[in-house]
């Protein structure tokens, strides 16, 4: 199901996200490393008909952090996390779980989910 852009963003608003857009914001490791720019967001919609959606991802832009400058790369998300205006913070673990294309992507977030629950 597609809605306005305006009108998701009201949503998320009002159910206690910023409502904000995170497109070109800066993703940095919770130990400070820049690791790209963020150019898309990967979205699981799971469900038939009620169509629950999770971000799990997201497609960066990589820095030279990454050993692949300007490169799309894929970033998996954890379940929350911080986020700023203009950057938002990873775990420095997600370095590990970065994948280059969407074939094995979703193992990758279930891999990294997995490895941050073990830390808790």
């Amino acid at each position: 199901m597609l809605e306005p852009t305006q009108d998701v963003f009201d949503a998320s608003a009002s159910a206690g996200g910023s409502g904000g857009n995170v497109l070109g914001s800066t993703v940095l490791t919770d130990s400070g490393t820049e690791l790209g720019t963020v150019r898309d967001v990967i979205v699981e919609v799971t469900g038939s008909h009620d169509g629950q959606c999770d971000v799990v991802g997201y497609e960066i832009e990589a820095s030279q952090a990454l050993g692949h400058k300007g490169t799309r790369m894929r970033i998996p998300l954890p379940d929350t996390m911080a986020a700023s205006g203009e950057h938002l913070i990873v775990p420095a673990s997600a370095r590990d779980f970065i994948a280059d294309d969407l074939a094995g992507f979703r193992a990758a977030v279930e891999a990294f989910r997995t490895q941050l629950a073990g830390q808790g």
